[in-house]
Protein backbone atom coordinates (compact mmCIF):
# COMPACT_ATOMS: atom_id res chain seq x y z
CA UNK A 1 0.00 0.00 0.00
CA UNK A 2 1.39 3.51 -0.96
CA UNK A 3 0.56 5.55 2.07
CA UNK A 4 2.12 9.06 3.05
CA UNK A 5 1.43 10.02 6.87
CA UNK A 6 1.73 12.88 8.30
CA UNK A 7 2.86 13.80 11.50
CA UNK A 8 1.72 16.00 14.48
CA UNK A 9 3.47 16.26 17.04
CA UNK A 10 5.08 12.92 16.84
CA UNK A 11 1.99 11.41 16.34
CA UNK A 12 0.16 10.17 12.78
CA UNK A 13 -2.32 13.36 12.11
CA UNK A 14 -2.82 12.32 8.17
CA UNK A 15 -2.72 8.85 6.02
CA UNK A 16 -2.49 9.98 2.38
CA UNK A 17 -3.26 7.45 -0.05
CA UNK A 18 -3.72 7.20 -3.86
CA UNK A 19 -7.94 7.45 -4.26
CA UNK A 20 -7.76 4.19 -6.48
CA UNK A 21 -6.37 2.65 -3.15
CA UNK A 22 -8.54 4.25 -0.63
CA UNK A 23 -12.06 2.78 -3.12
CA UNK A 24 -9.98 -0.92 -2.87
CA UNK A 25 -10.43 0.00 0.77
CA UNK A 26 -14.03 0.73 1.23
CA UNK A 27 -14.69 -2.24 -1.49
CA UNK A 28 -12.71 -4.53 1.18
CA UNK A 29 -14.82 -3.07 4.02
CA UNK A 30 -18.05 -3.62 2.50
CA UNK A 31 -17.06 -6.70 1.47
CA UNK A 32 -15.70 -7.69 5.58
CA UNK A 33 -19.50 -6.27 6.53
CA UNK A 34 -21.19 -8.15 3.95
CA UNK A 35 -23.01 -5.72 2.15
CA UNK A 36 -22.40 -4.82 -1.71
CA UNK A 37 -19.94 -2.26 -3.03
CA UNK A 38 -20.91 1.01 -4.06
CA UNK A 39 -19.03 1.69 -7.97
CA UNK A 40 -19.55 5.41 -7.56
CA UNK A 41 -18.27 6.89 -4.11
CA UNK A 42 -18.38 10.44 -3.79
CA UNK A 43 -15.02 12.08 -2.45
CA UNK A 44 -15.68 14.03 0.81
CA UNK A 45 -15.99 18.15 0.35
CA UNK A 46 -11.85 19.72 0.37
CA UNK A 47 -11.26 21.51 3.31
CA UNK A 48 -9.89 25.48 2.85
CA UNK A 49 -6.42 26.38 3.61
CA UNK A 50 -7.30 27.53 6.63
CA UNK A 51 -9.96 25.59 7.92
CA UNK A 52 -8.22 22.28 10.59
CA UNK A 53 -10.71 19.38 9.64
CA UNK A 54 -10.78 16.68 12.09
CA UNK A 55 -8.86 13.33 10.26
CA UNK A 56 -11.05 11.05 8.95
CA UNK A 57 -8.62 7.75 10.42
CA UNK A 58 -5.51 7.98 12.11
CA UNK A 59 -3.63 5.13 10.53
CA UNK A 60 0.37 4.30 10.00
CA UNK A 61 2.26 3.17 7.33
CA UNK A 62 2.43 -1.03 9.48
CA UNK A 63 -1.09 -1.08 8.72
CA UNK A 64 -3.28 0.77 11.20
CA UNK A 65 -6.50 0.99 9.00
CA UNK A 66 -6.11 -2.49 7.43
CA UNK A 67 -6.36 -3.46 11.32
CA UNK A 68 -9.38 -1.74 11.69
CA UNK A 69 -11.01 -3.11 8.84
CA UNK A 70 -10.47 -7.04 9.83
CA UNK A 71 -12.14 -5.94 13.30
CA UNK A 72 -15.52 -4.46 11.18
CA UNK A 73 -16.88 -7.69 12.45
CA UNK A 74 -16.91 -6.23 16.50
CA UNK A 75 -20.33 -4.18 16.60
CA UNK A 76 -22.14 -2.81 19.39
CA UNK A 77 -25.11 -4.20 21.03
CA UNK A 78 -28.07 -4.50 19.24
CA UNK A 79 -28.41 -2.69 15.42
CA UNK A 80 -27.76 0.35 14.45
CA UNK A 81 -31.33 2.20 13.92
CA UNK A 82 -31.22 5.39 11.05
CA UNK A 83 -34.65 6.82 11.95
CA UNK A 84 -32.61 7.11 15.82
CA UNK A 85 -30.03 9.10 14.50
CA UNK A 86 -32.19 11.24 11.97
CA UNK A 87 -34.55 11.96 14.85
CA UNK A 88 -31.56 13.22 17.34
CA UNK A 89 -29.69 15.22 14.65
CA UNK A 90 -32.47 17.01 13.95
CA UNK A 91 -33.70 17.51 17.66
CA UNK A 92 -29.95 19.36 18.22
CA UNK A 93 -31.02 21.39 15.39
CA UNK A 94 -27.66 20.10 12.93
CA UNK A 95 -27.95 19.50 9.42
CA UNK A 96 -26.46 16.76 7.76
CA UNK A 97 -23.49 18.50 6.13
CA UNK A 98 -22.27 19.87 9.62
CA UNK A 99 -22.52 16.25 11.06
CA UNK A 100 -21.22 14.47 7.93
CA UNK A 101 -17.84 17.05 8.21
CA UNK A 102 -17.79 15.94 12.23
CA UNK A 103 -17.87 12.13 11.44
CA UNK A 104 -15.51 12.48 8.18
CA UNK A 105 -18.06 11.61 5.73
CA UNK A 106 -19.68 13.16 2.75
CA UNK A 107 -22.93 14.16 3.20
CA UNK A 108 -23.82 11.82 0.46
CA UNK A 109 -22.96 8.80 2.43
CA UNK A 110 -24.79 10.46 5.56
CA UNK A 111 -27.80 10.61 3.66
CA UNK A 112 -27.43 7.64 2.58
CA UNK A 113 -26.94 6.32 6.43
CA UNK A 114 -30.48 8.15 7.44
CA UNK A 115 -32.43 6.55 4.39
CA UNK A 116 -31.01 3.21 4.79
CA UNK A 117 -29.55 2.86 2.24
CA UNK A 118 -26.14 2.46 3.81
CA UNK A 119 -25.08 0.58 7.11
CA UNK A 120 -22.55 2.21 8.78
CA UNK A 121 -20.05 -0.27 10.54
CA UNK A 122 -18.69 0.54 14.00
CA UNK A 123 -16.39 3.18 13.90
CA UNK A 124 -18.51 5.28 11.74
CA UNK A 125 -21.67 4.56 14.23
CA UNK A 126 -18.73 6.01 17.31
CA UNK A 127 -17.96 8.41 15.43
CA UNK A 128 -21.77 9.68 14.54
CA UNK A 129 -22.52 9.16 18.58
CA UNK A 130 -19.52 11.36 19.21
CA UNK A 131 -20.75 14.09 16.90
CA UNK A 132 -23.84 13.92 17.72
CA UNK A 133 -22.89 13.51 21.76
CA UNK A 134 -24.82 10.82 22.53
CA UNK A 135 -23.60 7.31 23.66
CA UNK A 136 -23.62 4.54 20.69
CA UNK A 137 -26.42 2.51 22.82
CA UNK A 138 -28.55 5.67 22.01
CA UNK A 139 -28.58 5.16 18.20
CA UNK A 140 -29.24 1.45 18.14
CA UNK A 141 -32.42 -0.50 18.14
CA UNK A 142 -32.43 -2.89 21.15
CA UNK A 143 -35.97 -3.99 20.28
CA UNK A 144 -37.06 -1.76 22.45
Amino acid sequence: MNVQVIMKDGRPEWAVLPYSEYEALLQKLEQLEGKPSQQAVEPAPKPSPTASPTPRRASNASGGLMAQLEQVGDSPEGHFSADKMQQLRQGKGLDQAAVAREVGISPVYLKQIESGEREPGEPVIRNIARALQVEMSQLMDNGD
